[in-house]
């Protein structure tokens, strides 16, 4: 749970890829329960898009791949 607050919660976007790295991680997923657990915001959203490649977008879920 530590790297998943870290992730969706990052202040900063220039940090993601060295976080994404640390714990193997090369997808992120996004939907309604991970928004409402993380309390995870448009500009918190925003912060992964600027860090990640967005590989699917459909409703309420979207898919982030680090680069």
């Amino acid at each position: 749970m530590e790297a998943l607050d870290a992730i969706y919660r990052s202040p900063d976007p220039a940090r993601l890829p060295d976080l994404l790295r640390e714990w193997g991680i090369d997808y992120v997923y996004v939907g309604p329960s991970e928004r409402s657990q993380y309390s995870i915001s448009p500009p918190a959203e925003a912060r992964l898009a600027q860090a990640m490649d967005l590989v699917f977008d459909q409703g309420d879920v979207r898919i982030y791949r680090a680069r």
